[in-house]
């Protein structure tokens, strides 16, 4: 509906047309130029250009009205992982999804979106090649997307395996319409061994007896013998054991331990039985890897007296296998450089900082109130302003790109506590990279707090004030955990002990990634000058353990490198990668495992009981695949999901109508062209 509303009062239509009158009898009635019957038709047009005009005048509105129904949302979510096709009566399942049409009556009463799910929510697609499930995701994920909008109800497809993320009935019972969730597989307890679970270290050291853990299961083959055994890549047998199924549901943890003989990444692959009669041998296998150090690497904390965040680095730290730490107060220590590959300095002294002046050892100092300003110089050639502190907040520095800092987001800078941090600048003749600069009430400064220094022999960083265990605390108390805080002291560190001399040419890459998950690299490059350059072109090869080779090109990000070589299949690589600067070249290389995903295999029991829990915490139904017919109708009747009807008013100045001046245009034409015709123009 669309109506003309005025600002002023319609009263004022009597003068405006007075007006419009006046002057067209002015113009056509007082002289001889046109019969009367011409200039009857002409004054027509003139006073309505006229009496428009003065109309627009007194500012009209358009105001229109327009209705508009939201047909409730029906969510469509379809289990795409490969456990869906593990059954005997896969091509049904095939055949249910993606012939299954959807009745018209159902389209006109739903706006229906259809997603595909395994670990996370995607587009529709015929392939079932998801290699993990997790059902509380892609709940917790549609309920966020549809979020504070007129859902009427989810539709589940699935086979009910989740092996991976929370208890989905937990998102079905905070939720304000139903679930109706359709079941496939085969809920029939077969004969079947098979590995559950496989528990070991990522990490161990050279020459180590690592602990390895399985979990066994076996049903409906009670008293049948069968024999563990645990190979290396090389095959051999690094472990064996025969065992007895001792029941029709059984269940066994066998405990065992593996000489760490070879550094690098090392694989090994469990087997079980295979025994008589059972049906599904794909899980018999699994395969675990685990990463073999030569040594460790030793960190040595000296503060000058007992402070929390001593306790928050060593805890930090210890979380990390690769690092031995150490620590101790400046009046325990006997003042000798030791053979630790970073110490790190709270609120040293003189004492302390004198000693490792003439050291090429790479140093962390944490600048507090103890800490002497000229020894500081002397050590690092930085120098503060003044000997006062003040509080300061974190703000995180631009351009830094000495490693990845994505972790520094995750602790929600706006709202960490502060650190006492000496008043004023920070004067340099070296470049320096901030990680974090100062925040001073509401003002962010490039004043660096948290940062790093690099010379040819020698890496530094600088914490410009005290107080980062209130971080530790924090981050815990956001999160309830240390992650976000724990990683970034570990990537510090990581960088720290890192042989300066050997890195003009670093790739970072994952030691393992799991099957299905995207590879992702980077890369830096300095010149001779220690500053980061991406000039070259930059590739690498990753050839895998039957001579395919891989070739990627690495992109150019400001002056770095970043790569996402994609999914690779499973398997170790070996990569390689060269680069000329001037009349230098460059080379790095390595292995990546990507480990193959045993989830989907493990298990492949259908768990319809979970559906109907879903359903039941939601207030839905849970249906056989058999049973879609039921389900349509029972959308269809679904009374929770309702059409909303909405009006939409819009208001609008009239002069802004294209079709109002196209009047004016007509008006103004064709009493023109009359007077043209009339010979009297």
């Amino acid at each position: 509906m669309t109506e003309i509303i005025l600002e002023n009062s319609l009263l004022w239509l009597i003068p405006i047309a007075g007006v419009a009158a006046l002057a067209t009898w002015l113009l056509y009635f007082r002289g001889k130029m046109f019969t009367p019957n011409q200039r009857k038709i002409l004054s027509v047009f003139r006073f309505l250009t006229l009496f428009f005009l003065g109309f627009l005048l007194l500012s009209p509105l358009l105001k229109s009205t327009k209705t508009r129904e939201e047909k409730p949302i029906l969510v469509w979510l379809e289990d795409h992982s490969s456990s869906m096709l593990s059954a005997n009566d896969s091509a049904a399942v095939i055949e249910n999804l993606n012939n299954f049409k959807i009745p018209s009556s159902l389209s006109s009463k739903y706006d229906i979106q259809y997603f595909d799910f395994s670990d996370k929510l995607t587009e529709p697609s015929d392939s079932f090649n998801g290699l993990s499930t997790d059902l509380y995701e892609a709940l917790q994920e549609a309920s966020e997307k549809y979020y504070n909008q007129n859902v009427g109800a989810v539709v589940l497809h699935s086979d009910g395996i989740g092996n991976r993320g929370g208890n989905p009935s937990y998102v079905a019972s905070g939720l304000a319409y139903p679930i109706y969730t359709v079941g496939y597989g085969d809920t029939t307890l077969q004969k079947d061994l098979f590995i559950e679970r496989v528990i070991s270290n990522k990490v161990s050291y050279l020459n180590n007896k690592m602990p390895v853990e399985l979990y066994l299961r076996a049903r409906q083959l009670e008293g049948l013998p069968y024999e563990l055994t645990v190979k290396s890549a090389n095959g051999s047998t690094v472990f064996s054991k025969k065992l007895s199924i001792g029941s029709q549901d059984y269940f066994e943890r066998v405990n065992f331990f593996i000489k760490a003989e070879k550094a690098g990444v090392q694989r090994y692959t469990v087997s079980v039985g295979p025994v008589s009669g059972e049906v599904n041998i794909t899980n018999n296998t699994a395969v675990f890897s685990v990463e073999v150090l030569d040594n460790k690497k030793k960190i040595s904390i000296i503060g000058y007296g007992p402070h929390p965040d001593i306790g928050a680095l060593n805890q930090s730290l210890k979380t990390l296998e690769r690092y031995e730490v150490k620590t101790m107060i400046q009046k325990d220590w006997d003042g000798n450089i030791g053979d630790a590959d970073l110490y790190i300095l709270h609120d040293p002294s003189s004492v302390i900082l004198d000693k490792f002046s003439e050291s090429k050892k790479p140093v962390w100092i944490i600048y507090g109130s103890n800490t002497s300003a000229d020894a500081f110089a002397k050590l690092t050639g930085l120098r503060t302003e003044s000997g006062s502190f003040e509080e300061v907040y974190p703000v995180a520095g631009s351009g830094f790109n000495l490693f990845n800092t994505d972790d520094q987001y995750q602790l929600q800078l706006d709202e960490m506590p502060p650190l006492n941090s000496p008043f004023g600048e920070i004067f340099s003749k070296k470049p320096i990279y901030s990680l974090f600069t100062k925040k001073i009430g509401r003002v962010a400064t490039n004043s660096p707090l948290w940062f790093f220094t690099q010379e040819e022999n020698q890496r530094q960083a600088v914490i410009l004030g005290t107080g980062i265990w209130r971080w530790r605390i924090y981050d815990f108390k956001e999160t309830e955990n240390h992650e976000a805080f724990d990683r970034l002291i570990s990537k510090t560190v990581q960088y720290l002990t890192t042989d300066a001399r050997r890195q003009r040419f670093v790739v970072d890459m994952p030691d393992r990634v799991e099957q299905g998950e995207q590879l992702r690299a980077e890369a830096r490059l300095y010149n001779r000058s220690l500053e980061l350059t991406n000039e070259p072109d930059l590739k690498i090869t990753f050839t895998a353990e039957n001579a395919s080779e891989y070739e990627f090109s690495f992109a150019k990000d400001q002056n770095t490198y970043s790569l996402n070589a994609g999914r690779l299949p499973e398997g170790l690589y070996n990569y390689k990668s060269t680069v000329t600067l001037g009349d230098e070249t460059f080379s790095r290389q390595g292995s990546v495992l990507v480990e193959k995903s045993y989830l989907e295999q493990a298990d492949g029991v259908a768990r319809h009981h979970v559906l109907r829990k879903i359903s039941t915490e939601s207030g839905g139904k849970f249906y056989n695949a058999s049973q879609m017919e039921a389900l349509t109708e029972n959308l269809i009747a679904n009374t929770k999901a309702t059409t909303y009807t909405y009006e939409e008013t819009s208001t609008d100045s009239l002069i802004n109508e294209k079709w109002l001046f196209a009047l004016f245009v007509l008006f103004l034409t064709i009493e023109w062209a009359l007077r043209k015709y009339f010979g009297n123009y």
